[in-house]
């Protein structure tokens, strides 16, 4: 930082100058690989535990003998070790390091002049220029998604508030399956915001009444002052929060799992004893990009609009001498925050354009006429004549047929699941859940593709579960009335005192739909 000071006549003026260069470092690592104990199918030992050898034995009793002779043995359940990308080498090193490094660097340029522009009236004004350029990697070990990723396969357009997305059109299907490509150093994820230009003024007012009834008001005429200023600045976040969105990517590490279930944990017992069996078996020497997506890390991204976030501050008050030596000065100060950072998930349930809220509906009146007719509780639809009603959606999902009409396709026990009948609920019912309850388990998901429902029936991108864009589209609002009580030193004594009555506020977006809302801060 630099600065340059300047007098002449009544201005004092400054210049100046400031660079701030931040770098990131961050290394981690996983030294051991992880080596649950437990008995795997296809154990010789599994045989042992059964109500024969253990008469009366309870599934409890018998899970916790299992774990004792597993643990006792040296019985490995499965392999897990961290894979860690060597930078220099694009190698993948077993139990190696995964090292990060960004940099981030920021310009300011300032000029300011305080002045007396009259002999009771002092004015400070400036402008300051703050240019924020964007997170750039050093290294190539991040992946990265793209606003084509975050569409998924429902395909860019024009969604609500501006969003480059097809929302909640389910049968759309004009984009891609999303991937993770690599993150080069030395480039960067999203734009610069070039024009944030930071204007302050501040005003301080002797008004010198000497008479009249602004005189009562304003007290001994040598100390009433009055006071306004505002200023706007620029907000910098941390390293972490810019380097968030490719922190949950895969392509830095990556668990190398061997387990029954993976079939390559090998023959069992794999025992403790035996470290020549425990290592990560076969894996990419390499990330070969791009990378297949991985459903629960979902797409990570920031906002093509990104601006830097800043907060607008002002004020004014008013200082009355109650005595020679103590003054009270009475002030409003207000603070609006604008650009912040939030983040976004695009993947918002759809519940209206796709007609399932009616559906719905539909399911919890099938519920009580079976309920009435005594077929038991159950929301399947019984056929013509009983009072219910087909229901498509929910067919596809659970039983993956297309005959809605028919009630014969009505079968398996999902119809009649507590946790299905429990969305229905009479005083508390829950579609949202129940929607979750069909998009949220994978084979449902497969049974409605099978069936001819869209992919992105209920989301935007089927194929993941988050899709977490980081927006510049925060902002909170401040407002505080505040009294001051000065009495300087006299006598061996001075006192400050001082109270605030503050109310806050904090965006709050509810729904992709809507604008954000204010809503009090915690």
């Amino acid at each position: 930082a630099d600065k340059m000071s300047w007098q002449r006549g009544r201005h004092s003026l400054q210049l100046g100058g400031e660079l701030t260069f931040v770098r990131g470092k961050r290394r981690d690592q996983q030294t051991e690989p992880a080596l649950p104990f437990g008995l795997v199918t296809g154990d010789p030992a599994g045989g042992l535990f059964t109500t024969t050898n253990f008469p009366d034995a309870s599934d409890a009793s018998l899970a916790d003998a299992r774990f004792l002779y597993a643990l006792l043995t040296g019985r490995v359940a499965s392999v897990t070790t961290e894979m860690g990308l060597d930078a220099a080498t694009n190698q993948y090193v077993i139990n190696g390091p995964t090292d990060r490094r960004s940099h981030q660097h920021e310009i300011g340029l300032f000029v300011q002049d305080s002045f007396r522009a009259a002999p009771n009236l002092t004015l400070n004004v400036g402008l300051r220029y703050e240019l924020q350029l964007p997170l750039q990697a050093d290294l190539n070990v991040w992946s990265a998604n793209t606003i084509a990723d975050a569409c998924g396969v429902s395909g860019m357009g024009q969604g609500p508030g501006g969003r480059p997305c097809n929302f909640f059109m389910p049968g759309t299907l004009t984009g891609i399956t999303p991937v993770y490509e690599q993150y080069q150093a030395g480039t960067t994820r999203y734009k610069t915001d070039w024009n944030n230009l930071a204007p302050s003024v501040g005003v301080a007012w002797l008004p010198g009444v000497e008479t009249g009834p602004l005189r009562g008001l304003l007290g001994d005429p040598d100390q009433a002052t009055i006071r306004a200023a505002y200023a706007r600045a620029f907000i910098r976040d941390g390293l972490g929060r810019f380097g968030q969105p490719y922190e949950v990517n895969p392509g830095p590490s990556f668990d190398a799992v061997r387990s029954v279930p993976n079939g390559n944990l090998g023959e069992p017992p794999v025992l403790l004893r035996e470290p020549g069996r425990l290592g990560p078996g076969d894996f990419p020497q390499t990330p070969l990009y791009p990378l297949a997506i991985n459903r629960g890390s979902g797409v990570n991204l920031f906002d093509t609009k990104w601006e830097v976030g800043f907060a607008d501050s002002f004020s004014v008050g008013i200082q009355r001498a109650l005595s020679r030596d103590t003054a009270v000065e009475v002030r409003y100060v207000g603070t609006r925050g604008r650009n912040l950072v939030e983040i976004e998930n695009w993947n918002e349930l759809n519940l209206v354009e796709n007609g399932f809220l009616d559906e719905f509906k539909t399911a919890q009146a099938n519920l009580y006429a079976n309920v009435a007719a005594g077929r038991g509780e159950t929301i399947a639809y019984a056929g013509e004549g009983t009072g219910t009603s087909p229901l498509p959606t929910y067919l596809a999902y659970f039983n993956g047929s297309r005959n809605a009409s028919d009630p014969r396709a009505y079968t398996g026990g999902r119809w009649t699941d507590p946790q299905t009948l429990g969305r229905f609920a009479r005083l508390n019912p829950n579609p949202t859940l129940s929607a979750l309850d069909l998009h949220g388990n994978g084979g449902f998901r497969t049974n409605a593709l099978r069936a001819g429902v869209p992919a992105n029936f209920f989301v935007l991108n089927p194929d993941v579960t988050p899709v977490n864009v980081h927006v510049s589209k925060g902002s909170t609002r401040y407002d505080a009335l505040q009294v001051e009580l000065r009495r300087r030193l006299s006598r061996g004594l001075a006192v400050n005192a001082s109270y605030a009555y503050v109310k806050a506020w904090t965006s709050r977006l509810d729904s992709l739909r809507v604008d954000r809302a204010l809503v009090p801060a915690l």
